[in-house]
C-alpha cells in the first residue's frame, strides 16, 4: 500500500480537504508540479545513462553523451554553446 502524508489522520494532499484555492495559487502549484515532473524525467534518463556507463565500463557519444545532452535540454538546462564550452575547457587546461 502506498504511503500517504497524514497529520492527525488527515491526508494533506487530498485537494477537497482544504478550502478553495485561488487561480494564481493553482497556476503556481501546477507549474511547480510540471517542473518537478520534467526534472524527475530527466533524472530517470540520466540515471539510466550512468548505469549503462558503469555496466559497460565505457562511454560512447551516441549511446551516452548525446542522450545526456538531450535529457538535460529537456529539463531546461541548455548549457553552453560549442565555442563557449571549448574556450572554457581551454582555460581550465591552462591553469
Amino acid at each position: 500500500m502506498e504511503q500517504q502524508a497524514t497529520a492527525a489522520g488527515r491526508n494533506l494532499y487530498y485537494e477537497g480537504q482544504h478550502g478553495t484555492e485561488d487561480a494564481d495559487d493553482t497556476g503556481q502549484r501546477l507549474a511547480l508540479v510540471a517542473e518537478r515532473d520534467r526534472l524527475r524525467a530527466a533524472l530517470v534518463k540520466i540515471d539510466a545513462i550512468r548505469n549503462d556507463i558503469i555496466g559497460r565500463q565505457r562511454i560512447g557519444w551516441s549511446s551516452h553523451v548525446y542522450p545526456l545532452v538531450e535529457a538535460l535540454g529537456e529539463a531546461g538546462f541548455e548549457g553552453m554553446g560549442y565555442e563557449e564550452a571549448k574556450a572554457q575547457a581551454a582555460k581550465a587546461t591552462e591553469a
